[in-house]
């Protein structure tokens, strides 16, 4: 999906399944800042790749306000400005994940005035490495729960968030976008 129009925005991406939206991002023009706790996994995986100066990699806790805070100052020094924020780290508690949710709705009624969307993506099960540590039996359980049959691939979802940091979803915020296979309750 080329979205041309996505040419120079600078987004602020985390490992795991922002890993491949990093890349994604950064082949449609984006300029990325990637933070967590350990940048080894992540400095890696853009190897050999030609990034030039389109890529900020910065260590951050996200339980900690002021890191969360020095990753987004750090994008405006670097790049001077932030045109997206992927949110996203590996949530099992389903409490948890209703709460994002609810997070987003807010977010989308309070700043919507200023031309700020905010939306919220489920993804079902997608082929990371937390996917990869649960028990083989567990693994065939969760393929089981959508109508795939399969687990997701983490460029799967990165194309989800691709398009809603575009401005081909100009018109869509307070959205749940279900990248989950057509998961059904187990």
């Amino acid at each position: 999906m080329a979205l041309n129009a996505l040419k120079g925005r600078v987004s602020v991406i985390r490992r795991g399944i922002g890993l491949a939206a990093a890349k994604l991002f950064v082949q449609n023009g984006h300029r990325v800042v990637l933070s967590d706790l350990n940048l080894d996994e992540a400095r890696s995986a853009f190897q050999g790749a030609e990034l030039g100066d389109n890529v900020k990699f910065q260590e951050a806790n996200v339980t900690d306000e002021g890191a969360v805070e020095a990753v987004f100052k750090s994008a405006l020094t670097h790049f001077g400005r932030v045109d997206a924020a992927i949110i996203n780290a590996g949530i099992l508690d389903c409490a948890s994940k209703w709460g994002v949710r609810g997070l987003s709705l807010t977010a989308a009624a309070e700043f919507g005035v200023y031309g700020i969307r905010a939306n919220c993506i489920q993804p079902g099960a997608t082929d990371t490495d937390m996917f990869s540590s649960f028990p083989p039996a567990l693994q065939e359980a969760v393929k089981d729960s959508n109508v795939l049959k399969r687990v997701g691939q983490p460029n799967e979802v990165a194309e989800a968030m691709l398009w809603l940091a575009s401005d081909k979803s100009s018109f869509v915020t307070g959205s749940t976008l279900a990248v989950h296979g057509g998961q059904t309750p187990t």
